[in-house]
């Protein structure tokens, strides 16, 4: 198979866990999987007028991390009885050197949660801050 897009979209083991948990039903974290799939085509984004629009899909960056690549995916569709889904993704910035090349640019899915309140919590914050860390850790390499 082909690949298409412009960005391969990978997610972190982590991710995938917590996806479980939320959504226990086989079908249901398909559908995010497929939502998000669609960051695949993210370098296409300049194509199109508005910056926070990426095909039918809504995004923005958390304002807290502003600078760190870290953005919030909205999902707007009620997906396992959960509404207001958010799909936490890092582009890495091109100064880091990948430990394996790939044919396209990696997005790093960091986290799939049903958001309930307006804001994020320092704890999420944290946690962001912390999953950004393990990507550049696990597969990028390190300056000494």
């Amino acid at each position: 198979m082909a690949l298409t897009g412009t960005h391969l979209v990978r997610g972190l083991r982590s991710a995938f866990q917590k996806a479980r948990k939320t959504w226990p039903a086989t079908r249901h974290r398909m559908e995010v999987r497929r939502q998000s799939l669609k960051l695949r085509f993210w370098g296409e984004q300049s194509q199109h007028n508005s910056e926070t629009n990426l095909l039918d899909l809504t995004y923005e960056t958390i304002k807290s991390l502003q600078g760190m690549g870290i953005y919030e995916l909205r999902l707007d569709d009620n997906i396992g009885g959960h509404s207001n889904v958010r799909v936490i993704f890092f582009i890495p910035p091109k100064s880091w050197i990948p430990t394996h090349t790939t044919p396209l640019p990696t997005i790093w899915i960091l986290e799939a949660i049903p958001k309930k309140r307006d804001e994020w919590t320092t704890f999420d914050i944290k946690r962001f801050k912390a999953l950004r860390a393990v990507v550049k850790e696990r597969f990028f390499e390190t300056q000494c």
